[in-house]
């Protein structure tokens, strides 16, 4: 679970994403993160509204989950209709939890969930994924 304490966000020089350590100034603040590469330890500025914690979970292709990334699942409705929903997750510390979409709709995404969806983009990359509501029928 040491995943737990990764972080990622978007370089301020080229927007590339970038994983590792939390760099914070003395306020809390996120302005850096020091990861490894080739030639050891670097550290890049990031763009601290692109921050997002590593929940610890992977998705259902063993990718891991990011607090930002857009997860697509799908359900079945009563008539046998299959949904695909598309869901920003988050971290609600009222409820203190990681949950897919809205603090109303509290879907957890304990590990059962996780490995039921499939990360297939960010809300900082890919926003039109949740235009709509993120709901979309794909199957009568």
């Amino acid at each position: 679970m040491m995943d737990r304490y990764l972080f990622r966000g978007k370089r301020l020089d080229n927007s590339k994403w970038v994983q590792g350590d939390l760099l914070t100034r003395p306020d809390g603040t996120p302005f850096g993160i020091r990861h490894y590469n080739n030639f050891g330890v670097d550290c890049a500025e990031i763009d601290p509204a692109t921050v997002g914690q590593c929940t610890g979970l992977k998705d259902k292709n063993g990718k891991l989950i990011f607090e930002g990334d857009i997860a697509k699942g799908s359900y079945e409705e009563t008539d046998g209709r299959i949904v695909d929903y598309f869901e920003e997750v988050k971290y609600i510390t009222d409820q203190g939890g990681w949950v897919l979409g809205d603090e109303d709709a509290f879907n957890n995404l304990d590990g059962i969930s996780a490995q039921e969806v499939e990360v297939v983009g960010n809300a900082h990359d890919n926003p039109e994924l949740l235009e709509g509501g993120g709901e979309r029928w794909i199957k009568s």
